[in-house]
C-alpha cells in the first residue's frame, strides 16, 4: 500500500502486469486508462486495475493524492528492484529493464 501525490498530466505509458492494483482517490481528480478507455474519478473513487489489463493513470488538473494498493506477490520484487534503480541513480532504461524482469509489459 502506497500513498502518493501527483501532478503528472501524462502518466506512465499504458502497461500490463501480473498483479491487480486498486487506486483510491483521496484528494483531487485522477483519470484512469483501462483497456483503451479513460475513466475520471474524484475524492472517494475506487478504481480496480485488474491484472493483465492495459492501464495508466494521469492527473488532468492540479495535484491529486491517491492510495495505491497492489494485490499479488510479483509486485514485491518489482518494488525492491525499482528502489535499487532509484538508489543507484538509474533512469528510463533501467526502469524498463526492471519492469520486464517482473512481467510488466508496455502496451
Amino acid at each position: 500500500m502506497t500513498e502518493y501525490e501527483s501532478d503528472d498530466r501524462e502518466g506512465p505509458p499504458a502497461h500490463t502486469h501480473l498483479w491487480d492494483e486498486v487506486e483510491y482517490v483521496i484528494d483531487g481528480t485522477a483519470e484512469f486508462l483501462i483497456d483503451g478507455e479513460w475513466v475520471r474519478g474524484g475524492p472517494g473513487t475506487v478504481q480496480l486495475l485488474p491484472a493483465g489489463a492495459a492501464h495508466s493513470v494521469r492527473i488532468p488538473e492540479g495535484t491529486a493524492r491517491l492510495l495505491l494498493v497492489t494485490i499479488g506477490a510479483p509486485y514485491d520484487g518489482f518494488a525492491r528492484d525499482l528502489a535499487r534503480v532509484a538508489d543507484q541513480g538509474g533512469g528510463g532504461a533501467e526502469i524498463v529493464a526492471a519492469a520486464r524482469r517482473h512481467g510488466v509489459e508496455l502496451a
